[in-house]
């Protein structure tokens, strides 16, 4: 009886560990799947602030361009005038 006993508890665990592995190569999956989309998010992410501060940085150009021309522009009509 007591062998019996002993053989279900067995059955029953090795049932579990195989459950447990069969979730673990699932996980396993999602994990590698999620990893990669996170990664691609972040890089994307980068791209971005890379891309705003250059073209922030051109902005701050022409804008300096403009006062430039600008103070030009009166210094040439102060001349003429």
């Amino acid at each position: 009886m007591h062998h019996h006993r002993v053989q279900q508890e067995k059955k029953r665990l090795s049932q579990d560990i195989e459950k447990l592995k069969t979730l673990h190569r699932e996980y396993e999956a999602k994990y590698q799947d999620l990893s990669s989309k996170y990664e691609a998010a972040m890089k994307e992410k980068m791209l971005i602030k890379l891309e705003r501060d250059r073209l922030m940085a051109k902005s701050e150009s022409l804008q300096k361009t403009v006062e430039n021309v600008f103070l030009l522009a009166n210094t040439i009509s102060l001349n003429f005038t």
